[in-house]
């Protein structure tokens, strides 16, 4: 019920499968015995979320070729491992994870059960082997705590929520620590007590998390400069490791730079206009961190749009176009992610200046916000 709540919280497009088994669970535990007690129980927001009757193994979920990010089987009985490890698909639940298999996607698998018999356990190497992800619900350190339960499902399917976490210390008070934004900064914010005994325990939180969350590549995204690279976008870029430039109307183009920006943040061109439009391509397709790139100034459209370019670029996994100067980010087809990062120029439409950041981690979907640039205010 906790990740449902954050899947629909966020407003992540969510497919919900609930078995007959588990809305006999959801009543014994939890007294929730249909839709509408659930939607209630995890806020109500429902606007993201698609319900489909496990006994129907003609739905959606069922065909591998409607694209999805992955599957959450939350909890995962050791009846459904058996069923997914067989490949029987006896039900919408069953089927959807052997298509989630077939099609290379993730699957996370979150058994409650304890102990484990011996066939359960190969069971679970099958489905392993198989390249499903297998994360058990029974919690016992801080550590294991932080990497578990819905915080740790989040991550491994990619999901770029936001989320804090908060342990305090002692009754009345205590030292509490704060992790937030998948970065996972710590803060020690009350000090009130001795915390020492607990300073082991820290650090072995501290190595767990670096050691299990590699930092991604981060892209700074630009478009529609026109002669003008406003003193911002060296502070916003100032992390990036690369920059994809959606090209300016003089000519559609896009450029690709593999510099630091950091590192040359002053550097000019010596090339003639002529020589740098017949050096710059209007299309550029590459694979960055395992993602199909196409990178275009779009103009070509006309009036370009994520759906105009999705057509005209199928195998895209993230299309990223400028010429509109309206600052965009939408996801389609579940897993494709579109970005206008808007006019980085002078202002156009009574729009505000912006620039994309984009954070990219291999097997996951990119991360990616839209960002203002505040200070400057050309007509």
């Amino acid at each position: 019920m906790r990740l449902l709540e954050l899947l629909a919280r966020h407003r992540l497009p969510v497919w919900l499968i609930v078995t007959s088994h588990g809305w006999r669970l959801l009543k014994a535990e939890c007294d929730i015995s249909d839709e509408a007690g659930l939607r209630a129980a995890t806020g109500g927001d429902w606007s993201s979320v698609t319900v489909y009757p496990d006994d129907d193994r003609g739905a959606k979920p069922a065909s591998g070729s409607v694209k999805t990010a992955g599957m959450v089987i939350c909890p995962c009985s050791m009846g459904t491992v058996a069923a997914i490890a067989g490949g029987t698909s006896r039900s919408l639940v069953e089927r959807a994870a052997d298509v989630v298999l077939e099609e290379r996607r993730k699957l996370i698998l979150v058994p409650r059960e304890t102990p484990l018999s011996l066939i359960h356990l190969r069971n679970l190497v099958s489905v392993t082997e198989a390249g499903a992800v297998v994360i058990p619900r029974h919690p016992a350190s801080i550590t294991a705590r932080l990497r578990s339960a819905s915080w740790w499902i989040l991550w491994c399917s990619g999901s770029s929520i936001s989320w804090e976490w908060r342990w305090t210390l002692g009754r009345g008070g205590g030292r509490e620590l704060k992790i937030e934004d998948f970065r996972l900064k710590i803060w020690v914010i009350r000090t009130d007590i001795d915390w020492r005994p607990v300073q082991s325990e820290i650090s072995d939180l501290q190595s767990a998390i670096s050691s299990s969350f590699p930092i991604p590549m981060r892209l700074g995204i630009i478009s529609d400069t026109h002669g003008l690279l406003r003193p911002e976008v060296f502070e916003v870029f100032r992390e990036v490791d690369h920059i994809l430039h959606a090209g300016t109307s003089v000519r559609r183009h896009s450029l690709m730079s593999s510099r630091r920006l950091r590192r040359s943040p002053r550097s000019t061109a010596t090339l003639t206009r002529s020589e740098l439009r017949s050096r710059l391509p209007d299309v550029v397709q590459a694979r960055i961190e395992g993602l199909d790139f196409v990178v275009t100034h779009g103009d070509q459209f006309g009036s370009p749009t994520p759906e105009l370019l999705y057509e005209a670029y199928p195998e895209a996994e993230v299309i990223v176009f400028g010429h509109t100067h309206k600052p965009l980010l939408v996801t389609l087809d579940v897993v494709v992610t579109v970005m206008n990062p808007g006019g980085a120029g002078r202002r156009r439409f009574n729009l505000p200046p912006t620039v994309g950041i984009m954070e990219l981690e291999a097997g996951l979907p990119p991360r990616a916000r839209l960002v203002p640039l505040l200070g400057l205010d050309e007509d």
